[in-house]
This record gives structure tokens, C-alpha cells and sequence, in this order.
């Protein structure tokens, strides 16, 4: 169809068929295991205000009636679920509504749930004392960087693949910027592109070994929005010199603060104040334990040589507890 003939069929539809085939094109960029953890938190949503949709856009007083009503739920939720809850709403909103909530309104929000949780914990005595963790990277912020348009080699990709990166390989973020093109064997077949990366010199370890596979082989184009395979292979075959680095703009000093300023650059409403270094291996841990992954791959994955894998993974694992009724009872 040419594109004169794709506007005068476009112009001729109803409103409402035109909207509804936008939204089914937006609901399928949240991949089906990120809306798996969304059910949740909007099930609770139509419960108080019915199905979010254009002629249903959730209003600021809904929302922060959303937070009260979960902060005032018994047994307690904590704060940390109901922010997850309040992400999975706002991507909603974007899904079915074709907006945005502010980032105002988000911050006004965020410090509800923050005062309203501590309030009532105060109230109800329960202790809140917690050991200090990194902050886990969003989904929606995991996602939106892997959609990202970005020219390859340049400050801003390389930024944004380091940290990709680090999070599939469960890695400290200090042993990335060291990452060397030698350090970097591709073996492509016709079915799959494997790619091998060895680390040097970890906390850890003398050596330590990732892969990653692409199942686009030299017979297939990848059509991923971001490929690490693929990615590693590109810079591996674009190096001058085997001893460049993959990364040669970032430094374990400044990498955070230059993730931080990508992320608030492309994506204002999101907030990742809050992230550090350590908080890329904490996501890939508990990703995998949430996605189901065995503790015996996520620890190997991750070249942990005790259980301390599991504080890392921990949100991930809990999350997983939600199923258990089911398997008990059936």
C-alpha cells in the first residue's frame, strides 16, 4: 500500500479503531514478563477505579487515592512494592491513555508513598531498619535504554551498553571500563553468534569467562532494539588495536554520573537518582531469580563463590514467593 492510499484509509477510520490499534502497537513494547508483574498492581487499580483507557485516564487524586489505599492495606505493603505498583500504573497510563504522568505529579507521589509508608510504620511498630542495598535499576528504565537510537562507539552508547552490559553479566561495574577488544572471541554459525568475554583481575578472581549468544546467525539479520552479542562483535571488529578498550570513555569515577545524565536526558520523568555502580550486578541477580532462573546459574552467572548471591537477588527471589500457594495447594 502507498502511503497516499495508507492516509486515506487512515483518515476514513473511526477515531476510536485508530487509537485502539496505536495502544495494541504500544502494549506490545512491555515485553510479556515485565507485564506478568504489572497484573498486581493494576488488578488493585480496578478495583477502586475500573479499567485505565482513553475515556478512564487516572486523574493525580486517583493516583495518590492508589497510594493511600495501598499504604492504608493490611497486612502492610511496603514502600519499595508500592513504588513498583505506582511504575506499573504510570506505564499503563502511557500504554492505554497515550500520556505521561508528570514528572511533578511522580514526585509528589513518590513522597506520599515515602512519608505515608513511614508514618505508618512509626505507627504500627514495626521496625523499618534495613541494610543498606544498591538501588535496583528499573525495568522501565532497563527497557527504555535498550530502545535508545544511539550513534555506536559514541559517549552516550557506549554509556548505555556498558550498563546493559553489566547487568546481563551480573558484573561489578569496576571490572567494565577495563574490558580490552582481546578480551572479546566471537564464533558465528549460520544458526547463532556466540560471543566470549573474559575479565581480568576481578575481586573475586584472576579470570573470569561471560558468553552471550544471539540466535541471529550470519543467515539472519537481528532485529532486537539491542543486541549485546551483536554489539560486542561490532566493537570487536571495529577496534584499531586489540589492547583499545571497549569502553574507553567511561572510568569506574564517572560512569555513574554519566548514566544518571543519559537516563535524565532521554527519559526526564523517570528518577534514577538513587542508582550506583553496584546497583547494575544487584539488578542482573535479582532479574534472574525473578525471571525463575536457578540460584546455582544465577550464582554462577554472577562468579559468586559463597550464597552472598542471595542479598543481591533477594527482591527478585521474594517476588517469586507469590506463586507458592499455587504450588501448594494447586
Amino acid at each position: 500500500m502507498s502511503l497516499a492510499a495508507w492516509r486515506v484509509d487512515n483518515d476514513g477510520k473511526d477515531e476510536a479503531v485508530r487509537m485502539a490499534e496505536i495502544s495494541e502497537m504500544m502494549g506490545a513494547s512491555v515485553k510479556s514478563s515485565t507485564a506478568s508483574t504489572y497484573r498486581t498492581a493494576v488488578k488493585y487499580f480496578q478495583e477502586l477505579f475500573g479499567v485505565i483507557g482513553l475515556e478512564n485516564k487516572p486523574s493525580l487524586r486517583q493516583l495518590q487515592d492508589y497510594c493511600k489505599a495501598l499504604i492504608d492495606k493490611r497486612p502492610p505493603i511496603k514502600a519499595s512494592t508500592i513504588h513498583m505498583y505506582l511504575g506499573a500504573i504510570k506505564t499503563e497510563v502511557e500504554v492505554k491513555c497515550m500520556d505521561c504522568v508528570s514528572q511533578a505529579h511522580s514526585k509528589l507521589l513518590k513522597r506520599l508513598i515515602d512519608g505515608g509508608t513511614s508514618l505508618r510504620d512509626s505507627r504500627l511498630g514495626i521496625d523499618t531498619t534495613v541494610v543498606k542495598r544498591a538501588e535496583l535499576v528499573d525495568d522501565e528504565v532497563l527497557g527504555k535504554l535498550a530502545s535508545l537510537q544511539l550513534v555506536p562507539g559514541s559517549p552516550n552508547d557506549q554509556t548505555r551498553s556498558a550498563a546493559l552490559l553489566a547487568v546481563v553479566f551480573v558484573m561489578r561495574f569496576a571490572d567494565v571500563p577495563n574490558i580490552r577488544c582481546d578480551d572479546i572471541t566471537v564464533r558465528e554459525s549460520p544458526e547463532e553468534t556466540l560471543v566470549l568475554l573474559r575479565v581480568y583481575s576481578t575481586k573475586t578472581n584472576p579470570v573470569e569467562e561471560r558468553q552471550t549468544a544471539c540466535q541471529s546467525g550470519a543467515r539472519k539479520a537481528c532485529t532486537k532494539p539491542f543486541c549485546l552479542a551483536h554489539y560486542l562483535k561490532l566493537r570487536k571488529n571495529t577496534c584499531g588495536r586489540g589492547s583499545e578498550k571497549v569502553f574507553p570513555v567511561l572510568t569506574k569515577a564517572n560512569f555513574i554520573g554519566k548514566l544518571k545524565h543519559l537516563a535524565k536526558q532521554e527519559f526526564p520523568d523517570l528518577d534514577v537518582d538513587k542508582l550506583t555502580n553496584h546497583s547494575l550486578r544487584r539488578t542482573g541477580a535479582a532479574k534472574l531469580s525473578a525471571l525463575g532462573v536457578a540460584g546455582e546459574e544465577v550464582r554462577l552467572a554472577g562468579h559468586w563463590q559463597s550464597s552472598v548471591w542471595q542479598t543481591y537477588a533477594e527482591s527478585g527471589i521474594r517476588a517469586r514467593t507469590k506463586t507458592h500457594s499455587d504450588l501448594i495447594l494447586g
